[in-house]
């Protein structure tokens, strides 16, 4: 799977974290939906038009939110779990290395991060 990831980040421009379990893949990009989309459907040369459809698009606050709910354990088969949790934090520090995060996207999992812990505490 790392190799995967990495050839992921090779290939893909801008910020992204790849979070992907045992039940879904997500994928926290900072660009525009279009330029997503259309970089998501060059990665795996799909048709964009066929595989849309299957994707949930969240962006601003609502993607925030998403990742709250995800890193709480929220949206979890098993509501509240913490493997999730981890499973954040592992993804968010794996695109650290690929310097595929910038400010914005450290400033914003750190806070979710620590916003859980108080939660879950």
């Amino acid at each position: 799977m790392q190799l995967k990831k990495k050839q992921f980040f090779d290939q893909i421009e801008g910020q992204c974290v790849l979070l992907s379990t045992c039940n879904w893949l997500e994928i926290y990009f900072d660009i525009d939906i279009d330029a997503m989309e259309d970089q998501l459907c060059r990665f795996k040369d799909l048709d964009c038009d066929v595989m849309m459809p299957y994707f949930a698009t969240y962006t601003s606050v609502g993607a925030i939110r998403h990742l709250a709910r995800v890193a709480c354990g929220m949206d979890s088969m098993v509501l509240g779990e913490d493997e999730i949790f981890s499973q954040v934090k592992e993804a968010y520090e794996y695109s650290r290395q690929f310097k595929k995060t910038t400010y914005s996207f450290h400033t914003i999992f750190q806070r979710v991060m620590k916003t859980v812990k108080q939660i879950k505490t």
